[in-house]
Order: structure tokens, then C-alpha cells, then sequence
């Protein structure tokens, strides 16, 4: 699935949650590729995220692994997504699978590779 990234605070979402662009015709000059949308986080203007994507495979304790697809312009980059995703508890970290999550559970980031197309 494309995802879109927001000129301002580079966000990324989805197509269909990005806003229609208000006065696009004062907000884009001749000769600038198009916006896909307005952020609704910001409201600046999207466009298609370009930059690599890696997988990051993660453990989180000492027996569960996941791993996340992250937009970035390289391994560190996307390394720091990834510690970035897991301190904000973001919604694209998967639920532990035991009964409940526990105390001082860590995170260690085991693999990062540029996904193939």
C-alpha cells in the first residue's frame, strides 16, 4: 500500500486519511509535483512517500518476535523509527500475545533489511 508523507511534521498515512487540499492553486507553485492531501495531523500538504522501505525485526521479551515496515532513508533512520514507534506505544506494534504485558518488558531491534519490490 503507498503511504503518503507530510512535508512539515513527515508524517505518514494513508491515502484515504489524508484531507482534501484547501486553495491548492495558492499553495502549489507552477512546475511542483501535485499533493496527494493535506495532513490531518498538520494540515501541510502530503505526498508520495518515496524513501526505501525496511523490515525490522524485533523481540520483545525473551520470546516473542514481530516485525514492523518502516519508510526511512536508511538503516539508522528507520532504527530510529522503530525505538521512536515502541517508546510512543504506536498503534502498529502488536499486542502481546500473553495474558499481560510484563513489567519492564524490552524491546531489541535483532535485524534491519531494505525490503525487496
Amino acid at each position: 500500500m503507498t503511504k503518503f508523507i507530510c512535508q512539515n511534521c513527515q508524517a505518514t498515512h494513508d491515502e484515504e486519511l489524508l484531507n482534501e487540499v484547501k486553495d491548492i492553486h495558492e499553495r502549489v507553485a507552477p512546475g511542483e509535483p501535485m499533493p496527494a492531501g493535506e495532513c490531518p495531523d498538520c494540515g501541510a500538504v502530503c505526498h508520495e512517500d518515496e524513501r526505501p522501505v525496511y523490515v525490522v525485526r524485533v523481540r520483545r521479551t525473551w520470546r516473542e518476535e514481530f516485525t514492523l515496515e518502516v519508510s526511512a532513508k536508511n538503516k539508522v533512520e528507520a532504527r530510529n523509527r522503530v525505538r521512536v514507534m515502541i517508546a510512543d506505544d504506536d498503534e502498529e506494534i502488536p499486542a502481546f500475545e500473553g495474558e499481560n504485558m510484563p513489567n519492564g518488558a524490552e524491546h531489541t531491534l535483532l535485524d534491519i533489511e531494505k525490503k525487496l519490490t
